[in-house]
């Protein structure tokens, strides 16, 4: 039985060039999937994809919530799904994504995302949204699970890009 090997010469600039070969559709689409597939679902799920974060705070009284939409035990931030809508990854410069909701959302859904973030207050000084992050601040990272499968994102563009450059 016979084995093929695959072997990859770098030239001097090959690494400083592979950012010319990256798709950025394909860049954006990856992170895109990580997005609804790992971090949407665990928003679902009432879970923070923050690290060190765990669950969402609990509802301080789930009879207020309009149409029974949200369970009363389990958080999570799909009451329309206008705000989740927005949570998209957008390519930036060089081989780098953002994933969040980005500035150019409309003000109500930043309105919401930021109290949901970061919570709020009532003018007694009590707590009248929780927390509840569902994206990473500076200094955060998202939990293992979402992270491993950025890596995944990461590895599969760099690798279409490495097999383009493939005999230039």
């Amino acid at each position: 039985m016979s084995k093929k090997s695959v072997t990859f010469t770098f030239k001097p600039n090959d690494l400083a060039n592979i950012e010319m070969h990256i798709h950025k559709g394909d860049m954006q689409r990856e992170f895109q999937r990580v997005i609804e597939t790992e971090i949407k679902p665990s928003i679902a799920r009432g879970i923070s994809p923050v690290r060190g974060k765990r669950n969402f705070a609990k509802y301080k009284n789930p009879a207020r919530y309009p149409g029974d939409q949200k369970q009363s035990n389990k958080p999570n931030l799909e009451l329309t799904g206008e705000m989740l809508k927005e949570y998209v990854a957008r390519e930036s410069d060089g081989i780098s994504v953002t994933i969040g909701i980005h500035g150019d959302a409309p003000e109500d859904v930043l309105v919401r995302a930021n109290a949901n973030q970061n919570g709020t207050v009532n003018k007694n000084g009590e707590v009248a949204i929780a927390a509840r992050p569902f994206m990473i601040k500076d200094g955060e990272e998202f939990n293992s699970k979402i992270s491993i499968a950025i890596r995944k994102a990461f590895v599969s563009v760099i690798t279409k890009a490495l097999k383009s450059m493939k005999g230039r």
